[in-house]
């Protein structure tokens, strides 16, 4: 359960990471992009640099998508808008109707590696090795101390393998056992 909602919290923040600040710039009657394609979650932002009040009036938004209204602005001030659904948006100034922007809203799928299950993982706690087994070849195994610094890096071509832990300091550590084919697992183990 905890690994599950692991996976669902770092697929959440990755989403909000990636998303980025658009700017648009208003400038002798004109939007600078005129048209734009943005990621859902991006905030875009309309600069005033002319002398001349202006505002963003939407025209048409995807459904489930908040139409926008600025209100007048003046030189140099902004007006934002946060993107929240997929689509084709389209807007206009409010005050000089020629004047016309659009943008394209996608969505970006994270891409989530499939997860490694291994068939065994014994004796832990352990002193001398650790015995490992995986319905796939094991390519390498990292072993990372508690406070995730890289300790050791071992290399394997075998789905049945023995890490040899004897060397180590006692303590908690992580292992991450990464197949040929890229998928990976991450356990713990205690070395006594």
């Amino acid at each position: 359960m905890k690994k599950m909602y692991l996976i669902f919290v770092f697929m959440l923040s990755a989403l909000f990471c990636q998303a980025a600040a658009v700017a648009v710039t208003i400038s002798g009657f004109a939007f600078s992009p005129a048209q734009t394609t943005v990621q859902v979650g991006d905030v875009i932002t309309w600069t005033n640099m002319d002398n001349t009040l202006h505002s963003i009036v939407s025209t048409a938004v995807p459904a489930g998508a908040a139409p926008f209204t600025s209100g007048t602005f003046g030189k140099n001030e902004t007006f934002t808008y946060t993107v929240t659904e997929a689509g084709d948006y389209t807007y206009q100034c409010g005050v000089h109707t020629s004047m016309l922007g659009a943008f394209t809203a996608t969505i970006t799928t994270p891409v989530v590696k499939p997860t490694l299950i291994l068939e065994a993982l014994y004796p832990n706690p352990a002193s001398a090795s650790i015995h490992i087994e995986s319905p796939k070849s094991i390519k390498s195994i990292d072993i990372y101390s508690e406070t995730g610094v890289l300790v050791k890096t071992l290399a394997f071509t075998s789905a049945s393998v023995d890490v040899p832990i004897g060397e180590l300091n006692k303590g908690a550590y992580l292992l991450r056992i990464t197949s040929e084919d890229g998928m990976f697992d991450t356990r713990r183990i205690i070395k006594l």
